[in-house]
């Protein structure tokens, strides 16, 4: 594995260590050297440092060891992108179903990774396109998307310290007649590795909900993530035995029937997904410090299942 070593200079005042090797080490993402300087990696000045925000000056000595490979070099692929807000600092876009985020195992091209390239060439020289952060294949809503590496250092920061506030609406099996809230840790599941669960070596999870109906087999809740750990609305609810509708793995074996089974199995399968939907987003714009908001409309496949339950 390479080894890398710098002497600190030409800096005009301390800047964060994770900041310099980024700019020093330009094949890798600051996100991979952070997680290096986290796994003891790194040393400045002969002692050992994992903590990425400290400082360093001219004349500091840094090692680091990195056991990743480089970042790929993803294609641009063209893409419809339905963008909610752009500016020259970021990007909202309004993610369809069935979209993966990110190029990985099973789908190495044509994500949305590929379309923000395409969308915006520039894009390609931040960690993962400056994705911020990212929602199942099948679950439909707002994403944000950095757009300089300096908005992207601020929005990741927020999103660590849990200041961008993200309010899901899901429909779940069963009566919830009352708001109320999670807080189980999540981890992977111990024999099934494509899932999670809760597990009490997991890492800390909570999720508030709020009911916004209550029908006579079903719920419509409104959900805010404290935490973001994969899948952690639907492993939440499976939890608490109110598994999301349409979900093909944390259903739990749940099945609820309905006056017109007929119509209502035509509106699962239509919906061929979890009913999970990122509605609303709330933060401070990484460059001009205002607070900004947007709200998606629930899309069609789960307002018609409403629609039904309202019905019945």
């Amino acid at each position: 594995m390479p080894v890398y070593t710098f002497t600190v200079s030409d800096l005009s005042h301390p800047v964060r260590v994770d900041s310099y090797l980024s700019s020093q080490l330009k094949e890798y993402s600051r996100s991979q050297i952070q997680q290096q300087i986290k796994n003891n990696q790194m040393a400045i000045n002969q002692k050992t440092i994992t903590k990425a925000r400290t400082l360093v000056v001219n004349h500091d000595e840094i090692r680091i060891v990195i056991d990743l490979l480089p970042e790929p070099s993803w294609e641009a692929q063209k893409k419809n992108l339905d963008i909610v807000f752009e500016d020259e600092a970021m990007l909202v876009i309004n993610k369809s179903a069935g979209d993966v985020v990110h190029p990985g195992s099973g789908n190495p091209d044509e994500t949305i990774l590929n379309g923000l390239i395409h969308h915006d060439p520039e894009l390609a020289k931040l960690p993962r396109a400056g994705i911020i952060h990212r929602l199942d294949k099948d679950t439909t809503g707002l994403m944000i998307i950095a757009k300089q590496p300096e908005s992207f250092q601020v929005l990741t920061d927020q999103l660590a310290k849990r200041a961008i506030h993200r309010h899901y609406e899901a429909i779940v099996h069963g009566r919830l007649e009352s708001n109320g809230s999670v807080d189980q840790p999540i981890g992977r599941h111990p024999t099934k590795r494509i899932q999670m669960t809760v597990r009490p070596d997991g890492k800390t999870a909570k999720t508030y909900y709020d009911v916004l109906a209550c029908f006579d087999r079903h719920s419509h809740i409104k959900c805010r993530l404290v935490t973001g750990r994969t899948h952690q609305i639907r492993v939440h609810m499976r939890h608490i035995k109110h598994p999301l509708v349409g979900d093909p793995v944390y259903h739990g074996g749940y099945h609820s029937s309905q006056p017109n089974q007929t119509k209502w199995q035509a509106l699962v399968q239509q919906l061929n997904r979890q009913a999970l939907h990122a509605r609303h987003l709330a933060l401070e714009h990484p460059i001009t410090k205002e607070p900004i908001a947007f709200e998606s409309p629930l899309p069609k496949d789960m307002s018609n299942i409403l629609d039904y339950l309202r019905s019945t």
